[in-house]
């Protein structure tokens, strides 16, 4: 038995054990047909920002206090009724943004950052346009500023009108378009 234990290449022992406890630790995919372009949106963000795991995706309980999708520690959590929406990769991009920045708490800056990134995600993941990412997260920003004068700004955020001045601020070569924006300034 000691010399069974002896030739074991110990070595390759300790690497697998290694790689299957690395394993072990990945959050498990999304499993529903209808996360599944998320989720993968999710693997190919990560993969190109070089992040060592992909968060998990996965419905957020109906009577969650959140308006479409949110981070928080590893997984982001959607809104299954606005899945199909025209604004959902918007909203997705921005929990994106909040992964690869890997924040952990929320206040109006750090939403704004959110914000910033999730064009870059666009872009960089999506191949869209960074004007068109710019326009379509402006068009979003704007229906958010529009709602807030019924509903009030959400918690951690600052106004939406403050949000489209911090973006077009971070994308100053599109000045010659975004000055006549709403809420540019």
């Amino acid at each position: 038995m000691i010399r069974a234990l002896r030739a074991l290449p110990w070595g390759s022992v300790i690497a697998v054990l290694i790689v299957a406890g690395c394993a072990a630790l990945a959050p498990a995919r999304a499993t529903d047909p209808k996360l599944q372009p998320w989720q993968d949106f999710a693997d190919a963000t990560a993969k190109a920002y070089g992040k060592w795991y992909a968060p998990r995706v996965e419905y957020a309980l109906p009577n969650s206090p959140y308006e479409g999708a949110r981070w928080s520690l590893g997984t982001i959590y959607v809104r299954g009724e606005l899945l199909d929406q025209l604004n959902m990769p918007l909203l997705f991009a921005h929990e994106l943004g909040h992964y690869v920045l890997e924040h952990r708490s929320s206040s109006p800056q750090v939403e704004m950052e959110a914000n910033a990134q999730a064009v870059e995600i666009l872009v960089r993941v999506r191949r869209v346009d960074e004007l068109q990412a710019l326009t379509a997260f402006h068009g979003y920003l704007l229906s958010v500023h529009r709602s807030q004068a019924s509903r009030g700004v959400l918690p951690g955020h600052a106004s939406a009108c403050q949000e489209i001045a911090d973006l077009v601020r971070r994308y100053p070569k599109h000045e010659t378009v975004t000055r006549t924006w709403e809420c540019a300034k």
